[in-house]
């Protein structure tokens, strides 16, 4: 079928028309209104700017990747338009819902002349795929996944069991495994369907937990939203720090917000997460490049299997936002389709998109990228005169990566003046690396690369209440005198352990199982970084592949013998971006130590490890055998659940705080309760203090216990960035505080 550029305008001034109707009326019975709002935000804008970019001989899956890239930057591009209008006297409060309806319609409507004047004689041609019943049962399936998640979810949330979740965990897991039973039968099946099902699915897990925010970044992250939308304009003044200085967490949920009507919250928990479920579809499409689709599909189901994915990326919508730009910048650096041109417009594009999302992922790329750029200057200025191979116009080219770095000095440095973190990092890694033998905030190097230890987190914590106590020294506190906790000992504590289902031994064999498992995809990572250069040499990747690789190795390597750098850029978040690249190669490398194994047998084995690594990722099989800790996307128990979890009573509780500290005294509250107070509190800058121990407790300040601490006697602490439990001073505060605050959930005291 053919559709001229005249139609397809058409729909374009129809869809707009539409969308603006809803927007201004507020309709959404039935949630239609923001269904369609949030469809046509991720779709139209993207459609005609891919259209003006002449985008094209691509595959739809990997159009529509690209599509809700370009219409993300887009709303990034109409919220600082609409901001910037704040500079007229007139109007001190710009980013409201009707300037950036009129921006956006404006905007758009140049769009759609563009598109006019260039694609007049233009026709896009539409064929719908031929479905066999094997397909359309495997297209089917996959959309139980979401429904599971959601149903699920809000059941664990009302202290109901788990019983749909551990089916969608199992689920996906037998989808996996059919996958690669009947390969032959789904030759011209869309992988990218279920992928994007399950990812979705697997985000829900988490993302889904309470009716409100959860995590520990998205805390703050959702504090300069609301501060952004409260005060309707985006400023560094509005709370001078790197995190509001990511529009993707300030500008671009505001206007997801006014054009949705999705509750602040479920922007975060709903809407990203519908828009971070496409980076694995990136992964498949990537990997297409290089391999066949089943061994692509198990690229991205690796990727979809980590931890990081599925529980610290719900946390971190900032970071979510980014890598969707760093999976587009990836298909469109690594795309035969694509002219050289379009690359670099792309590449700037979405390197510029980064920067506006997320500061550290700028770090870690614009370090990427300057080394890949070194060595593919030096390889095409050595490699092709002493190996004798033939030129090859390199991508990855220079001017892009140099626009890049330029444009992060200027938005990090100059504008949001939020370079402080990076300063502080070098710092302290100055600190770690001249210090060889001396602990610095983590381990030593020493320690790390050459006398590794296991810790006693007893030690841990006598030794974070020394250093608390040193720094308290420097405040102005009354403190209590040792007689009044003479009974009480700072004691590491683990109530929540799930019962023993099966016997000892049986249950020792199968997490020495795990742990083995574990420690394969770790040597498998390893072959695989090993394995790119391998392949390189046989001309199975190309030298941009392969440079990246390495970059990403190097980074690996760098952070783990520097240890402090893991505590201010956790090493499972670079793990999580190098899957974007080396997921395949690891494949590739186990498949080919495999080799004298037919293929399909081959890729059977492959895939049962990887549903076996997932299924002890997702602790589906602890949440069966038991003796492990519980975790929250299936458990109202655990150490994430009592930090994380946010209950409408704490809410209540820190509003009631906010409004009775009216003398700023200072307040103490765990970690978990000082993240919940970062997101919730009325008060735009919230100072608590998280060692809540009798020893450090000032007597006029207040004290904070969480639902967890109240209940269940349990503190959250973080001696060198380890999450731990630990008895909480309840009867101290009982005896030498008075409680002023108490809805049986919470307690405050002063």
């Amino acid at each position: 079928m053919k559709i001229t550029n005249q139609k397809v305008l058409f729909v374009g001034v129809v869809t707009t028309l539409l969308f603006t109707i809803i927007v201004l009326s507020g309709f959404n019975f039935l949630f239609v209104g923001s269904t369609y709002s949030f469809i046509y935000l991720c779709i139209i804008p993207g459609f005609f700017i891919q259209r003006l970019l002449r985008v094209r001989g691509i595959s739809f899956f990997e159009l529509i990747a690209y599509i809700t890239g370009f219409s993300i930057a887009y709303l990034l591009i109409v919220g600082i338009s609409t901001n910037l209008l704040g500079f007229l006297p007139f109007m001190p409060r710009p980013l409201n819902m009707q300037n950036s309806l009129v921006v956006f319609n404006i905007y758009t409507i140049i769009l759609l002349l563009l598109n006019y004047r260039r694609e007049k004689n233009s026709l896009i041609y539409v064929a719908l795929p031929k479905v066999t019943f094997t397909q359309l049962f495997f297209y089917i399936m996959p959309f139980f996944f979401p429904i599971l998640a959601i149903i699920g979810a809000q059941l664990l949330n009302n202290n109901e069991v788990n019983m749909l979740l551990m089916i969608l965990l199992f689920s996906i897991a037998l989808y996996t495994l059919m996958i690669s039973i009947f390969i032959k039968k789904l030759e011209s099946f869309y992988f990218e369907v279920p992928i994007y099902l399950i990812a979705i699915s697997l985000l829900f897990l988490f993302s889904l937990r309470s009716s409100y925010i959860i995590g520990w970044d998205v805390y703050t992250e959702y504090r300069v939203f609301l501060l952004t939308e409260s005060q309707q304009l985006w400023s560094m003044a509005n709370y001078p720090d790197a995190y509001n200085a990511c529009l993707s967490i300030t500008i671009l949920p505001t206007l997801f917000h006014y054009f949705t009507k999705v509750d602040n919250a479920f922007v975060f928990k709903v809407l990203f997460q519908c828009l971070f479920a496409i980076t694995p579809v990136t992964v498949y499409v990537l990997a297409t490049r290089f391999a066949d689709r089943l061994t692509a599909f198990l690229s991205a189901f690796f990727f979809m299997s980590t931890l990081n994915f599925f529980r610290e990326l719900p946390a971190l919508v900032r970071q979510e936002i980014a890598y969707i730009f760093f999976g587009l910048l990836l298909l469109a650096l690594f795309s035969k389709q694509i002219t050289s041109l379009q690359k670099k417009i792309l590449f700037t594009v979405f390197g510029f998109s980064i920067v506006l999302s997320h500061y550290s992922t700028a770090y870690v790329l614009i370090a990427l990228f300057a080394f890949a750029c070194i060595c593919l200057i030096i390889y095409e200025k050595k490699a092709f005169k002493f190996f004798n191979v033939v030129e090859k116009d390199f991508t990855l080219k220079p001017l892009p990566v140099i626009l890049f770095i330029a444009f992060a000095i200027v938005w990090i440095g100059l504008i949001t003046n939020s370079s402080g973190n990076i300063i502080s990092t070098f710092t302290n890694v100055s600190a770690n690396i001249t210090n060889f033998g001396h602990e610095t905030l983590n381990t030593s190097l020493l320690d790390q690369l050459i006398f590794p230890k296991s810790e006693d987190y007893q030690v841990l914590l006598a030794e974070e209440i020394d250093d608390a106590s040193k720094e308290y020294n420097h405040y102005n506190f009354t403190y209590y005198p040792k007689s009044t906790y003479k009974g009480y000992v700072p004691t590491i504590i683990d109530k929540d352990i799930l019962p023993l289902h099966v016997s000892d031994q049986i249950g020792d064999i199968i997490y020495s199982a795990d742990n083995s498992i574990v420690k394969v995809m770790k040597i498998l990572i390893i072959l695989g970084f090993v394995g790119i250069a391998v392949l390189f040499c046989k001309k199975g990747f190309s030298a941009e592949y392969t440079v990246l690789c390495i970059g990403l190795a190097s980074a690996l390597i760098l952070i783990t013998s520097v240890p402090v750098i893991s505590l201010l850029y956790p090493i499972g978040r670079l793990y999580q971006q190098a899957l974007f690249l080396i997921a395949l190669p690891s494949i590739l490398v186990i498949s080919y130590l495999m080799r004298f194994i037919p293929y399909k047998s081959r890729m059977l084995c492959i895939t049962v490890l990887f549903i076996a690594y997932s299924l002890f990722t997702n602790t589906f099989i602890s949440q069966l055998v038991g003796g492990q800790d519980p975790e929250v996307i299936l458990n109202n128990s655990g150490l994430y659940y009592n930090e994380v979890y946010l209950h409408s009573s704490e809410i209540a509780s820190i509003h009631w705080l906010d409004a009775d500290n009216k003398e700023l005294l200072p307040v103490f509250a765990d970690i978990g309760s000082n993240e919940k107070m970062h997101g919730y509190s009325n008060n735009r800058y919230v100072a608590a203090y998280i060692h809540v121990f009798p020893s450090l407790i000032s007597k006029n300040g207040y004290v904070y216990s969480s639902y967890a601490n109240t209940h269940f006697g349990i503190g959250i602490t973080s001696p060198k960035d380890r999450r731990m439990e630990y008895n909480f001073p309840n009867e101290f505060l009982d005896s030498n505080k008075n409680l002023i605050y108490n809805n049986y959930d919470t307690r405050i005291y002063k």
